[in-house]
């Protein structure tokens, strides 16, 4: 393989084991730092974990983006928004894994990082938009932080839904969307070598929350340019977004402290009843597969297109609703006996 294919091959290979290799050298130095994770609590591993060693990724995914925007002067503007961003999130993401910090503290810095991703929209698009995707984004970087607690489940997820948004993307011709999806997913799975099960590392805040501002962000762009349509990674990322809604609801209306640390996410109850982490991961893929087949082989129909998109959501909170009831009665029924 010869040309520009095979710089691309090669390009791609190199953020690859660049991620890997930074990965490595965060793990010694969390092992130097003692940023060590402790089984029992709301963790669910069983072996004392590295935790943020996601930064050697992030690292990789930041410089991969400034390569980009040079490569794209088009582009650069945008980038650097971006850049900036995943920087804000993981800078305090990074200081919360050395010393925890007030969650409001976090939320400010959080806000200030989507506000400033989304400055180009304002005047572009509608105050009720603008809007819904500052409330979806930081939802989403919270969310994701929420499903660091099981092996490979963070990471798997980033490399399959920003992986499959990077092809479907190159496909339409959506050049930037594809390049800064494929630069999330190859960081993604470097890190994801490490924390496949048992899990060597977790992301830590440093990495859990840039990359689900980095998933948003896909989804985000591809809204902007109109290149691909952002209801395939919405959908991809569904049953991660679901699980974490539906156990907020859950947790408000049944008045318990919805904002403390819990552990009572579906995903969380299914390994508490002997799930293995990779058949965890596994069922949500599965529906991540189902829910982006179901939206990519609809015709390109605006109106047919959201009509699938709200039945598979509305599915995906039957079968959460069905499973959660499921797991809560056994787990009764075990206690009685």
């Amino acid at each position: 393989m010869s040309g520009p294919d095979g710089m691309v091959v090669i390009a791609l290979l190199s953020v690859f084991l660049s991620a890997m290799l930074a990965t490595r050298l965060a793990i010694a130095y969390g092992l130097r730092r003692q940023l060590i994770d402790l089984p029992g609590g709301r963790r669910l591993h069983r072996q004392p974990t590295v935790r943020g060693a996601g930064v050697g990724a992030v690292v990789v995914l930041l410089l991969g983006l400034l390569v980009t925007s040079q490569l794209r002067p088009e582009d650069s503007i945008r980038l650097m928004t971006l850049v900036t961003a995943l920087g804000m999130v993981a800078a305090v993401g990074w200081w919360d894994d050395h010393r925890p910090l007030a969650a409001r503290w976090r939320l400010l810095v959080h806000l200030g990082a989507v506000v400033l991703l989304l400055s180009p929209l304002m005047g572009a698009a509608s105050w009720l938009v603008w809007l819904s995707f500052l409330v979806a984004l930081i939802w989403l970087i919270n969310a994701y932080n929420f499903i660091d607690g099981s092996d490979a489940f963070a990471a798997g997820h980033a490399v399959w839904i920003a992986g499959c948004s990077a092809v479907a993307a190159a496909l339409q011709g959506a050049a930037l969307v594809s390049v800064v999806a494929a630069l999330v997913s190859l960081c993604s799975a470097g890190f994801l070598y490490f924390n496949w099960p048992p899990a060597r590392a977790f992301l830590g805040d440093v990495a859990s929350g840039t990359l689900g501002l980095a998933l948003g962000a896909v989804i985000l762009l591809s809204w902007e340019r109109a290149s691909l349509d952002p209801l395939l990674p919405m959908l991809l990322i569904s049953g991660v977004v679901l699980d974490a809604t539906l156990t907020l609801i859950s947790r408000m209306v049944s008045g318990r402290r919805w904002y403390a640390a819990h552990r009572s996410h579906l995903y969380q109850w299914l390994l508490r009843s002997g799930w293995a982490p990779a058949r965890v991961l596994s069922v949500y893929l599965g529906w991540s597969m189902l829910a982006g087949l179901g939206i990519w082989l609809v015709p390109a129909v605006a109106s047919y297109r959201l009509l699938i998109a709200g039945a598979m959501l509305a599915i995906g909170s039957i079968l959460w609703v069905w499973a959660r009831q499921r797991i809560l009665r056994r787990t009764r029924q075990g206690l009685r006996q």
